[in-house]
């Protein structure tokens, strides 16, 4: 951002497009907001604060999603720094473990301790290459691991492969949605119903359960689309995600995996799908987030592990979590 500002004073002009309003709030002069793929608002030499983008971006007012709890720390603030340090990285309170992950070695880690609770929303950060894709891989069975052990609700499912995972009640929104999620030449319906096409299938589809039911689903989880048999690809990515999301919660998992659950994602299908992880939690279900967006991390989790040499170094609790401190925390090795 500062590079940016010094060629925008060299006399360059530079137009940026993000979903993340605290870059945004940062380094703009001018700010233009689309919804529905019109013009809904310009801003020209203003100060808006995010509540203004994002209510110009929903067309009305989208309930706060201030971080989960009211710290402020700083980047340079020595207390909260010192705190988290002294914080255990596999903490998962008095509750068993539905995952637990001990000296795990695969890709860039080399001895990952980590736990997650029934209930818990548990988020890992780290710089690119740190491991945090690499931790869900190795627990979706995606990667096998060299050394150490997965364990699911106290079974060793080290190695095991990703349907066995599946069948354990395991489920992961890949990073990749494109590429790995969404199949955009696919219906709505047909997108939803994948997880379980068992609750349809009898010989032939039962079709119309499965629309009265991808309605329902759509409702839920407040997709906005013509019909469920519109092609996925004429979704917007927010909408396109929540489809995604909501295929694998109607499975019900034990463990839900997110690997940056919002890039791309505007504001208003962001707030949804927090809602979404939420309230899956509540129900009981543990939560695993890898994000690259220490915002999302903060508003999000109960706890954050964040990841230095291939190691959980430190774990951030609710009560201290800020995006400036996961900033200050994962730069911590490159600047010592």
């Amino acid at each position: 951002m500062v590079a940016l500002r010094q060629r925008a004073a060299a006399g360059q002009t530079i137009v940026l497009v993000s979903h993340r309003m605290r870059e945004v709030l940062d380094v703009a002069d001018d700010f233009t907001v689309f919804r529905d793929g019109r013009l809904a608002r310009s801003l020209v030499a203003a100060s808006p604060t995010e509540e203004d983008l994002v209510t110009a971006m929903a067309g009305q007012r989208v309930p706060s999603q201030q971080a989960r709890s009211a710290n402020t720390a700083s980047v340079g603030s020595a207390s909260a720094t010192a705190s988290a340090s002294a914080a255990i990285p596999d903490e998962a309170g008095d509750r068993d473990p539905v995952l637990a992950i001990s000296d795990l070695a695969v890709g860039p880690l080399v001895g990952l301790e980590l736990a997650v609770a029934p209930g818990e929303v548990v988020g890992i950060a780290g710089l690119l290459g740190s491991g945090r894709s690499t931790t869900l891989g190795a627990v979706f069975g995606l990667r096998q691991p060299v050394a150490g052990r997965v364990r699911l609700a106290g079974e060793d499912v080290t190695g095991l492969p990703t349907r066995a995972m599946m069948k354990r009640g395991v489920a992961l929104v890949p990073q990749d949605r494109l590429g790995d999620a969404a199949l955009t030449g696919m219906t709505v319906r047909e997108n939803a119903s994948l997880s379980v096409l068992r609750n349809y299938y009898r010989g032939w589809m039962r079709a119309g359960r499965e629309r009265r039911d991808t309605r329902e689903l759509a409702s839920a989880f407040r997709v906005r689309t013509p019909s469920v048999e519109t092609p996925l690809a004429a979704l917007s990515g927010g909408n396109q995600q929540k489809v995604v999301l909501a295929r694998w919660l109607r499975r019900t998992p034990s463990l839900l995996l997110l690997d940056e659950p919002t890039q791309g994602v505007d504001v208003v299908a962001r707030a949804d799908i927090y809602r979404a992880v939420r309230d899956s939690a509540a129900a009981g279900c543990a939560v695993l987030v890898a994000s690259s967006d220490f915002d999302e991390l903060a508003r999000l989790c109960d706890r954050v592990v964040v990841l230095r040499a291939g190691r959980a170094a430190v774990t951030v609790p609710a009560e201290e979590l800020s995006a400036d401190l996961l900033t200050a925390l994962t730069q911590k090795e490159t600047t010592s």
